[in-house]
C-alpha cells in the first residue's frame, strides 16, 4: 500500500516535513498524535474513578474560596508527574473552569504550555 506523502511541521514558519500529521522532533512538545494520555499511560484506573465518586459526594462544591459552583473534576493538588499520587488526600473537587484554569498554570510553570507562568 502506498504511504502518505509527508507534510509540513504544524509550527508556523517551519518548514520540515514529517511522516506523521503533526510537529517535527525539533518542535514536538509531547502534544502531538504519538503523546499518551494520562488514562491510556495508567495514570488513571478504576480505582481513581471511585475515589473521584468519593471525592464529588464529599466535596458537592468548588473547593476554591468563594465559589459556590459544583464539583464536576478532582483535581491532583500534587500532580502525578511531580510525584503526586492517587490518594484522597491529594484530591479535591473543583468546577470545570478552576480546574482547567489551574491545570494550565500547573503546566505552564513546568514549560508545557507557552504564555505567563
Amino acid at each position: 500500500m502506498p504511504r502518505k506523502p509527508p507534510t509540513p511541521c504544524r509550527t508556523k514558519g517551519c518548514s520540515r516535513l514529517v511522516s506523521t500529521p503533526g510537529f517535527c522532533p525539533v518542535h514536538d512538545k509531547g502534544w502531538g498524535p504519538r503523546r499518551r494520555l494520562p488514562h491510556q499511560a495508567g495514570a488513571y484506573g478504576s480505582d481513581l474513578r471511585k475515589i473521584r465518586a468519593q471525592v464529588i459526594k464529599e466535596q458537592p462544591t468548588c473547593a476554591v474560596e468563594k465559589c459556590s459552583r459544583p464539583s464536576v473534576d478532582v483535581h491532583h493538588r500534587v500532580a502525578l508527574q511531580d510525584g503526586g499520587n492517587n490518594e484522597r488526600s491529594n484530591l479535591e473537587g473543583l468546577c470545570h473552569p478552576h480546574h482547567s484554569a489551574e491545570t494550565l498554570r500547573e503546566r505552564r510553570a513546568r514549560g508545557q504550555m507557552p504564555g505567563r507562568a
